[in-house]
């Protein structure tokens, strides 16, 4: 004969159910690719640039970023409103940074455009934004252009990171305009390491973005001594980044992040775990979408 349960029993028994046992705390993206085993890359430098981009939606680029297992990025776009598009349908994925430029066109013209505050001051209006940039400011630009001076203000106001594809002097004249500010150096100012080494030791808020520099840091795939001994003093202080600005960089973005990985990956496991996604994970912690 069957063996009666308790009416007690069935009671608890039946109150147990999914809703109510413990739920895991949620994982940033980054994370929970790293615990299924893969080597994730916090993107610190990605666009959806006009024209270079124009043949991929915001779905599009977020599935190339599945592909390639890039994490998050930080994102900024060419016009601003594609950045506002890929935030709203990722904003897990997306740290949004707001581009000083109209169209491409002001990439060597916006340090001399008088409208700069008006128009950093409506783009931060339309979004959380936690940088400003990627802006680039060339060996002839004067440093008392009103462009210029309008960034300085706002990044002094709203304490935003400057994501910055400048000259040397250019981080020596930011540091010295707003010593608190914290600097995110595109391409590492494309300098070698024995020319960077200083900067950072002088900068403590001084961070390199290594974007393009693939061929530089790990040349024919190998990771090249300099720069892993570089890396190696200051794990904390370099990110990667695809910087897709070219219709063949956007075209071939999966293959890009392959490429970062496989120098990444030669490093000592901690280091490039920080150097793959936990140094950006540090600096944009990531939070849950309510």
């Amino acid at each position: 004969m069957a063996r009666a349960i308790p009416l007690v029993f069935m009671i608890l028994l039946g109150g147990c159910d999914d809703a109510t046992a413990p739920q895991p705390p949620p994982m940033s993206p980054c994370v929970q690719m790293a615990a299924a085993g893969d080597l994730p890359l916090f993107d610190a430098h990605f666009h959806w640039i006009s024209p270079a981009s124009d043949a991929y939606s915001a779905e599009d680029l977020l599935s190339r970023m599945d592909q390639g297992g890039a994490c998050r990025s930080i994102t900024s776009s060419t016009p601003n409103e594609r950045t506002l598009e890929l935030l709203a349908l990722a904003p897990e994925r997306v740290v949004p940074a707001l581009r000083l430029y109209r169209t491409e066109d002001d990439k060597f013209q916006w340090s001399e455009r008088t409208d700069m505050r008006e128009f950093i001051a409506q783009g931060l209006g339309e979004a959380e934004f936690a940088a400003l940039g990627e802006f680039h400011l060339f060996q002839e630009a004067r440093m008392d252009s009103p462009g210029v001076q309008a960034l300085v203000e706002a990044a002094g106001s709203s304490g935003l990171d400057l994501l910055a594809h400048v000259e040397p002097s250019h981080i020596d004249f930011f540091f010295g305009a707003m010593p608190q500010v914290r600097i995110f150096w595109d391409h590492g100012g494309f300098q070698t390491p024995a020319q960077l080494e200083p900067y950072l030791a002088r900068y403590p808020s001084l961070w390199v973005d290594l974007a393009g520099r693939n061929e530089d840091v790990a040349p024919g795939g190998t990771l090249d001594p300099a720069w892993a001994d570089l890396i190696a003093r200051y794990p904390d202080r370099f990110l990667v980044g695809s910087d897709p600005f070219t219709v063949e960089l956007a075209t071939n973005y999966v293959w890009v992040l392959e490429t970062i990985r496989h120098w990444v990956a030669q490093l000592p496991p901690d280091v490039a775990a920080r150097v793959a996604y936990q140094n950006g994970e540090s600096q944009y912690p990531w939070r849950p979408v309510p």
